[in-house]
């Protein structure tokens, strides 16, 4: 009965031990990091290409025709506020 304790433990010690080591990171893998930049073909409908569109989130982008030279800059918008502002109403009869 004592050694069949013993078994049961020293098995979920090794299970435990083995799922914690497939868990751990390894060092030699460098952290990716993902991009939001895209390059998209410009196609007419037959399949005949015009250009190229790359845009970036963060700088805008650029439209490039057929042998890479640009035509356009895209920029991103301005941002406006669309907060405003409102004097308090104070009621009647109530004074600060």
């Amino acid at each position: 009965m004592k050694t069949t304790v013993i078994r049961h433990v020293l098995l979920a010690v090794v299970a435990v031990s083995t799922l914690a080591a497939c868990d751990m990171p390894r060092k030699s893998e460098p952290v990716k990091f993902g991009s939001l930049s895209r390059s998209l073909l410009m196609v007419d409908g037959e399949g005949r290409r015009y250009g190229t569109v790359e845009m970036d989130p963060v700088s805008g982008g650029r439209v490039l025709d057929a042998e890479g030279r640009v035509i356009g800059t895209i920029v991103t918008p301005t941002v406006s506020s669309t907060v405003t502002t409102v004097n308090p109403v104070v009621a009647p009869g109530s004074y600060r």
